[in-house]
């Protein structure tokens, strides 16, 4: 994840990956929609410990880093994620905070319990982020209900932004809400310089996607952090 704002790497989105003993590793697609919501749950619990645990070897290589875990609002609603953040989040002044995302078709589904959780999460450094935000149906009535504090501009709306005029005018337009709503805005899937370049224009906050980096196993983002904190995309100064 690349900030725009400090012009360097802000942090990372950690994703699900299994290792099949004869199909390799198999992304969330493969495994997500046959799983059980209490392996959901558990999946995300994982995810949050592993977040929490990796964040001081992943800061000594890259500084101080945002890491963000994709979360299904069940896990946020029914897990005691405040108690477990609680618990283990790094006791030193420079960490950033957690980024649980949520898409807002899911976050519609109980309003208040993720409010409160959000609520509670808040105190304890942890950011709420509406995954794929403009992809869902959810209305800006219903925006205002949403215990948030970043939007993600969803990947198709960010594709060619530079070139094409509609998804310039909605990245823009995005951007300026979540400014107004006191939040963040991230635009997830950049895949070139142009885009890249408009979004940090319209006054985007930060941004990922192919162009900063591809998924990668933690080994090799150390070695990436080591050679790329600091750096623009490509591992050269941004102007």
């Amino acid at each position: 994840i690349f900030d725009f704002r400090a012009d360097n790497l802000a942090g990372a989105e950690l994703l699900a990956r299994v290792r099949h003993p004869d199909h390799g590793v198999l992304a969330p697609a493969s495994f997500l929609a046959s799983a059980q919501p209490d392996d959901l749950r558990t999946l995300a619990k994982q995810a949050v410990v592993a977040a929490l645990d990796d964040w001081s070897v992943l800061s000594a290589a890259g500084g101080p880093l945002w890491l963000a875990i994709n979360i299904p609002v069940t896990a946020l609603t029914a897990l005691p994620i405040p108690a477990l953040v609680r618990e283990l989040r790094p006791k030193d002044s420079r960490w950033p905070g957690l980024i649980l995302e949520v898409t807002e078709d899911q976050i519609m589904r109980d309003i208040p319990l993720a409010h409160e959780v959000a609520t509670q999460l808040r105190l304890y450094g942890v950011t709420l982020a509406i995954d794929d935000f403009g992809a869902g149906y959810s209305s800006l009535s219903r925006l205002r209900e949403m215990p948030f504090s970043a939007l993600k501009l969803d990947g198709s709306f960010v594709a060619n932004c530079a070139t094409d005029d509609l998804n310039f005018g909605i990245c823009k337009t995005v951007v300026e809400l979540a400014h107004r709503f006191s939040s963040i805005a991230i635009a997830e899937g950049i895949e070139n310089a142009a885009d890249f370049g408009a979004l940090r224009r319209i006054g985007c906050d930060m941004g990922q996607g192919y162009l900063i980096a591809r998924p990668m196993p933690k080994a090799e983002f150390l070695d990436y952090l080591g050679r790329r904190h600091g750096l623009g995309p490509r591992g050269a100064a941004i102007a």
